[in-house]
């Protein structure tokens, strides 16, 4: 079971494997507990589905994996911490460096706190680099505006106009 967020359909999907079809939730044949519901960041947000009390998830960790995307996934588990379960999964390269910022030597030593950290590396990573980014932009985008304004001041000739009025300091008054 998905979500489509789709136009058309913008309601809980079942794919169903026998008949090799979907058809929305409430028009499926089979029932609701029978399912295996995927959240995927690409068809979760905005979406509830209410999960028995003893579910299990598994929950996939990306290379890059920030904490509000973890806690988008993670969330979807209301009652985590009481029956449900939740298992983490990953590539070999996520859980290489999981060991490198836990420093452990075992993965069945990581815990759940190693990936904490390791999430919390990314998202501090994540907006530095927003930050260089943003800052990148406005550099240039400044650059852009004042090679245009001195492309004006030239053409007008207003810089000629500056250069012929003397200047001649006040005296400042106290």
């Amino acid at each position: 079971m998905y979500y489509d967020s789709s136009t058309e359909n913008n309601c809980w999907m079942i794919a169903e494997k026998t008949r090799r079809i979907k058809v929305p939730l409430k028009k499926a044949s089979m029932l609701e507990k029978e399912t295996f519901v995927i959240f995927d960041e690409a068809r979760s947000r905005g979406s509830d589905m209410k999960l028995l009390p003893d579910a299990a998830a598994v929950l996939t960790l990306g290379p890059k994996l920030t904490k509000d995307k973890l806690m988008q996934g993670a969330g979807r588990m209301r009652q985590l911490g009481c029956n449900q379960t939740l298992w983490i999964a990953s590539f070999d390269e996520v859980a290489q460096s999981i060991l490198q910022v836990s420093g452990r030597r075992e993965l069945s030593s990581v815990s759940a706190i190693d990936v904490l950290n390791w999430v919390m590396d990314n998202t501090k990573a994540e907006a530095v680099r927003g930050l260089l980014e943003w800052a990148a932009n406005d550099v240039h985008f400044r650059k852009t505006q004042l090679d245009r304004d001195s492309s004006w001041w030239m053409k007008t000739g207003r810089w000629k106009r500056c250069t012929r009025r003397s200047f001649v300091p006040t005296k400042s008054r106290k």
